[in-house]
C-alpha cells in the first residue's frame, strides 16, 4: 500500500506535467480492497478512492514494478470521477488504455526493464481479452479453455483468470463486451486525434483530451466514438 501511495503521487505529477490530465485533479485516497479480484485495482464509483485489491496473494499486484502501469491506468478513472462524479463516460476504459500506451511510447515513464516488461504484459493481456471475448461470445471456445489460456499463456493467477472469464460470460455481468472497450476505445481515440489535428490546427492535445474526459453517457450519446466525434468535434469518423 505504501508503494501505491508513493507511485500515485509521482504518476499524478507526471500526467499533469505532460498535460494529459487537467491540472486541478486532486490526489485520490489509496485504500485496500479486500473483496474484489481481477484487475489489481479499481476506482470507486461512489467515493473516487483508488482501491488496491489485496485478497489474491498470487496476483502480480504485489510486485513493485507492476504499480506504475496499474496506477497510470486507474488515475485516468480518478479524473473521470472528479469530472463526472459516478462515471458514465463511455470512453472511460479506452481513455485509460490510450494514456497507458502513450506513457509507454514516450519512453520516460517506465525506468527499469522490469517496469517496461510489466507494461508490455499489460498490453498483451488487454489485447488477448478482445480475442477471448470474441471467441467466447461466438461459442468458439469454452469458458474452461479461456481460463486455462489466461493462466498458462498469460501467467494470471487462477482467481484473476476466473474473474476475467466470468465477466465475459456470466448472466450477472453488466457488459460482456466491456473487455473489448479498452482496445477499441484506444484505437478510436488515436484515429480521432489524427482527424482533429487535420481539422483544427490550433487545438492543443490537452484541449482534445479535456473534451474526452468531459464526456458523460447521461447526456444523450450512444457511447460510440463516431457519435462523440460528431457531437464534440464535428468530425465524421466513417
Amino acid at each position: 500500500m505504501a508503494q501505491y501511495r508513493t507511485v500515485s503521487q509521482e504518476t499524478l505529477s507526471y500526467l499533469k506535467k505532460k498535460s494529459w490530465i487537467p491540472q486541478d485533479i486532486q490526489p485520490p485516497r489509496i485504500v485496500e480492497d479486500k473483496i474484489n479480484v481481477g484487475s489489481g485495482a479499481s476506482v470507486s464509483n461512489t467515493t473516487g478512492a483508488f482501491k488496491v485489491q489485496t485478497t489474491d496473494k498470487a496476483s502480480q499486484v504485489y510486485l513493485p514494478f507492476n504499480t506504475k502501469n496499474i496506477t497510470i491506468h486507474e488515475l485516468t478513472h480518478v479524473v473521470d470521477f472528479q469530472k463526472n462524479g459516478t462515471s458514465n463516460n463511455p470512453l472511460s476504459e479506452g481513455l485509460a488504455y490510450y494514456i497507458e500506451q502513450k506513457a509507454y511510447k514516450e519512453g520516460d515513464f517506465y525506468k527499469t526493464d522490469a517496469e517496461k516488461l510489466s507494461a508490455l504484459k499489460g498490453q498483451i493481456i488487454r489485447n488477448a481479452r478482445v480475442i477471448k471475448t470474441f471467441e467466447l461470445q461466438n461459442k468458439q471456445i469454452t469458458p474452461e479453455a479461456a481460463n486455462t489460456y489466461f493462466v498458462q499463456e498469460l501467467g494470471m493467477s487462477e482467481r484473476a483468470a476466473a474473474s476475467e472469464v466470468k465477466m465475459m460470460t456470466s448472466e450477472e455481468s453488466y457488459d460482456h463486451l466491456q473487455k473489448i472497450s479498452y482496445v477499441a476505445g484506444s484505437e478510436g481515440i488515436a484515429t480521432l486525434w489524427d482527424k482533429v489535428q487535420a481539422k483544427y490546427k490550433k487545438m492543443s492535445y490537452s484541449q482534445f483530451l479535456e473534451k474526452l474526459y468531459n464526456q458523460n453517457g447521461d447526456e444523450g450519446t450512444d457511447g460510440r466514438i463516431t457519435t462523440i466525434a460528431k457531437k464534440a468535434f464535428g468530425i465524421n469518423m466513417r
